[in-house]
């Protein structure tokens, strides 16, 4: 199905850059920020006259990006932990919990992501 959007809109707008992405999965997201970035970080910086009220600019290099596997591991009590990631949270987010596969699943990204490990190692000092 994604060819033939992609074969259609081209057709339609043969001179324009297209990118069909996935906020869920990430699919054509960096692709779409390179373009970007590339694309629109080439203009020149507007020139701000001398005024006091004005705030300083700030750059940001979005291509200088954490990764999205990484994570933080808290122990709150009691065997209770707290896990914070990109990729971690997105799963999270998108998870049916009142679905066992999809709870199974979560289980799954933790033990792939070390998450599960982290958290044993961690519940073994307490």
């Amino acid at each position: 199905m994604k060819k033939f959007v992609m074969e259609e809109f081209k057709k339609k707008y043969p001179k324009q850059k297209a990118f069909i992405m996935s906020s869920a999965t990430g699919e054509w997201v960096d692709e779409l920020v390179d373009f970007l970035i590339d694309t629109y970080s080439k203009e020149p910086v507007p020139a701000w006259e001398e005024d006091e009220t004005k705030e300083e600019l700030k750059l940001y290099d979005l291509k200088d990006k954490k990764d999205p596997k990484s994570f933080t591991l808290k122990y709150l009590w009691n065997f209770m932990f707290e896990c914070h990631g990109q990729r971690i949270e997105q799963i999270v987010r998108m998870t049916d919990f009142e679905n066992k596969e999809a709870v199974l699943r979560v289980y799954d990204v933790l033990e792939k992501q070390w998450i599960w490990e982290s958290w044993n190692h961690s519940s073994k000092k307490h």
